[in-house]
């Protein structure tokens, strides 16, 4: 580590509390920057995790004062730090990650969510490495959260936003991620919550997938983007050019073909090929089985 890092981390850490807690939003950009992203380059694991923790700890503060939601944090953009939004959504999401020494990727992150005058701050805690049962197909608490670099927010409804991200996850491979942004509102405030149940493979499957995650070759990179003009996901075919390596998602590459995800008339998401989705007739997409209205039965009438 830089000795001026190690002096800047130690002395943040000693400032008293009253001190920290006058943190303004420029004041907490500066301080992270002098960090100088220690979380990718310290010599060991500890120091890099520490120095991330210390970012989220002093991005917290100065998110919870007055004014941070008007303020941009431009300068962080232009450094490790992700921040992802989107101008309908009453929510931001910053998000950066600490690269450990074999080269597994934790990440750290905080969500800022306005409702009217009142903002809430959710601390994002990276549980990849020893995730709950049934991960995949469960919705997540904040301390549940799969660690990912937020590039985009898509809104689904008033309750409801798609968030996509990039995990560089180990060693082998590399993970997209699409997951739901979801709240409630709870005794104490808002709730947040990650996953919903949106995503299908076809219009002939009726299972709903509660988030996806593509996991690829670590040389590869991978196309997942919402396209605003067409309201579509578009995302990129994986296999492997070896026998027997489609099973492996060590050895997944792009393969030059595309799939697009299309919300239907029920709110799930469904898997096209994208050629097909380009020319496909609404009446055809209507076809889902999900939209069928059961047929009603007729009104009794009391003289029979």
């Amino acid at each position: 580590m830089k000795p001026n890092s190690v002096i800047v981390c130690f002395l943040l850490g000693l400032l008293p509390l009253g001190l920290k807690a006058q943190q303004t939003p420029e004041k907490t950009q500066r301080s992270i920057l002098a960090l100088e992203g220690a979380w990718l380059w310290a010599d060991t694991d500890s120091a890099r995790l520490a120095s991330a923790q210390q970012a989220q700890t002093l991005l917290l503060e100065g998110l919870d004062q007055k004014g941070s939601w008007d303020f941009d944090f431009d300068s962080l953009r232009t450094s490790t730090i992700a921040i992802a939004g989107h101008p309908k959504a009453p929510f931001r999401v910053f998000t950066w990650n600490a690269v450990l020494l074999d080269k597994r990727f934790v990440h750290f992150g905080i969500l800022q969510y306005k409702k009217g005058s009142e903002l809430y701050n959710f601390p994002l805690f990276d549980s990849a490495q020893a995730l709950p049962e049934a991960w995949d197909d469960s919705e997540l608490i904040p301390s549940e959260w799969i660690g990912a670099l937020y590039y985009q927010v898509v809104p689904l409804n008033k309750t409801d936003w798609m968030v996509l991200g990039f995990d560089g996850h180990n060693i082998n491979s590399n993970r997209s991620i699409v997951d739901v942004v979801h709240f409630e509102t709870g005794e104490n405030g808002p709730d947040l919550s990650f996953g919903r149940a949106l995503f299908r493979e076809s219009l002939e499957d009726p299972s709903r997938a509660t988030r996806m995650v593509f996991e690829y070759h670590k040389s590869a990179r991978m196309l997942l983007r919402f396209e605003e003009t067409e309201q579509w996901l578009v995302v990129d075919n994986l296999g492997s050019p070896i026998e027997g390596g489609n099973s492996n998602p060590y050895l997944q590459f792009p393969t030059g073909d595309y799939s697009a995800y299309k919300e239907q008339k029920g709110g799930s998401w469904v898997r096209f090929d994208l050629e097909t989705l380009r020319f496909v007739k609404d009446k055809e997409v209507e076809n889902d089985p999900e939209n069928l209205e059961l047929p009603q039965p007729e009104p009794k009438n009391d003289q029979d």
